[in-house]
Order: structure tokens, then sequence, then C-alpha cells
């Protein structure tokens, strides 16, 4: 019964928009893969819709048939999230890859759920603003795929997440098609926000088709600080006099045993050795470099500081 339903599906699909259906091994084989290479699926076609009203139609025809769909964006996942298990379909909204309606006055724009990470912020350069999450996965990771997980990213403890940058958003249902939800306004309390209850369910209210998103002004300059600490309790002490600072932008805390794999691996060494490392990067500019690295060297353990991109290449990592 499953595969009559299945069968009649791909039917359905060949007679209105036979475009979107992909049946080639090799490349259906890229999206049952996730990005380890570890975690594989078993689905045998991959359904890329270039429009929404092409998502809507694929999504309600699966709806009519009980045909499961499983909704991928970048499949950058580590731990196998993105990978289809059961479901012989795979949707991929990579192909949905429209930027609109730049707002500067706001500080807004509205991209589609295919657009990468990377591809927005090339997209915002020289506006004055950039998008407040970035990923190490920038670019496949996309913004469909960002708002369903409500990705984090490097600049969380400045920013927020995904759910602190949407502003509204349309997503497509089985039953009820296109929805708009949320609302244009910042501050709304008229009825459920459909929304925010889309963000981060991972596909299961509906598939995002875009969204508006709040950005971020740029500053004139920003600057790098590595810390070596001897205990996790100094950690801590060091986060939570960094916190201090409205200009912190990015908190990261790693081990000497990462230090080595990364050396390893790209044959390049840290300036200093420690059991613990915290890396924090701040906005501002060369004096407020100055005070902080003071600061910080009040205490045990090595500090490096660079007031610029350039510097803190030179400074944090030596070849």
């Amino acid at each position: 019964m499953k595969y009559e339903s299945s069968s009649q599906f791909v039917d359905s699909l060949k007679e209105t928009i036979p475009d979107v259906i992909v049946d080639d091994v090799d490349l259906v084989r890229g999206h049952n893969v996730d990005w380890t290479g570890k975690v594989e699926g078993c689905a045998r076609f991959l359904l890329r819709p270039s429009s929404p009203a092409q998502l809507e139609l694929i999504l309600m025809l699966a709806n009519r048939f009980q045909t499961p769909i499983h909704i991928q964006g970048g499949n950058t996942s580590l731990v196998g999230g993105a990978t289809p298990i059961k479901s012989e379909f795979i949707l991929t909204t990579s192909k949905l890859k429209r930027i609109r309606n730049f707002d500067s006055q706001l500080g807004r724009v509205t991209c589609e759920a295919g657009v990468t990470l990377s591809e927005l912020s090339n997209y915002l350069k020289g506006t004055g603003y950039h998008f407040g999450v970035d990923l190490a996965s920038r670019d496949s990771a996309t913004i469909g795929g960002m708002i369903s997980t409500n990705a984090g990213g490097i600049h969380f403890i400045r920013h927020g997440g995904l759910r602190d940058q949407v502003v509204s958003l349309d997503l497509i249902t089985p039953a009820f098609g296109l929805v708009s939800a949320s609302s244009q306004y910042l501050k709304d309390n008229t009825g459920i926000d459909v929304g925010r209850i889309a963000i981060g369910a991972e596909g299961t209210i509906g598939v995002v088709t875009s969204a508006t998103l709040r950005l971020v002004p740029n500053t004139a300059s920003s600057f790098t600080a590595l810390i070596g600490v001897a205990t996790f309790t100094e950690a801590l002490d060091k986060l939570r006099f960094a916190r201090q600072f409205a200009s912190l932008t990015a908190a990261e805390f790693f081990t000497y045993d990462g230090v080595v794999l990364i050396e390893k691996a790209l044959g390049a060494s840290i300036p200093f050795r420690s059991r613990f490392y915290l890396l924090f990067q701040f906005d501002g500019g060369m004096s407020l470099g100055h005070e902080l690295s003071e600061a910080f060297g009040d205490s045990d353990g090595d500090v490096a500081v660079a007031t610029d991109s350039t510097a803190s290449k030179k400074t944090l990592v030596s070849t």
C-alpha cells in the first residue's frame, strides 16, 4: 500500500511539474549522505521546486497520497539530522534563491529559503549592514534550514539565534497551503505568533519559503583576544568579566587537545600552550583593546590581542 501511494504521488508530479523530480542515483546520493559521510539514507527521489507555488503543489499531493517527505536545507548536519532514513523523497529548497526588499531605513532584508548564508553576506556588502548569525558552514547552510533549526552560530552571545533575527516569514503547510506568519511590526500581540512556533520546528509545522530578517549595523573596527587559563573555574571568571562589556560579540572555549588536532590538520601552531583557551571577539577601537589586554593580563595565563582581522590571523595563529 505504501509503494502504491508513492507511485501515485510520483505519477501526479510527473503529470503536473515533471521538472522538479530528480532520480539520478549520483545526484540523489549527495543528499542521502550527511556531511561526515557516516550516516546514509535510502531516498530514491529528490524534489527541487523552483518556486513557492511548486513547493505548495508538492506538499498538497504528498498530503493527498499520504506520502512522507524529508525536508532538507544545506545538508550541513554533523549528526545525521538532515539525512532521510525512512522517506523515499527528499525535498530541497536549494532552488529558491531570490533576495529582495532590502530596507536600509529599518535594516531588514527579505530572502527565500534556499539562499545560503554566504550569498546573503555577499549581497549585504557595501550596505552598512550584516546578518547577525554566522556559521562555519556558511557556504552551504541555507536561510530556510537555519530558521527550521533555530541555528545559533558564533555570535549568539551578542545577537541571539535565528529566532531573534526573524521579523516575519512565509511557510507552506500540507493542509492550509501558504501561510504568512508573524508581523512586519516589531511589537504585535494580536493572536498566536505562528512564525515563532515554526522557527526551530525542523519542518514539522511547514516548509519555510521566505523570511524577512533583521540586520545589524556594521561597526568601524573589532579586535580578538586569545586567553590561556589553567582551570575551568578561571575560564568562567574570564567569561563573566568579558560579558560586562556590551561590545562582546563572540566567545569560544576550547581545550589543548583540540588545539593539537587543529595544528595537525592545518600545519599551524598557536602562540602559547595552556590547558584551556578562551577566544573573545569585541567591537571597538584600539583603546578598548589595550584596556582589555591589560585587564586580562593581570591574572595568570597568556594573552594575545589583535586589533584588526589581519593581525588576528598573525597573532593568534603562527605558521
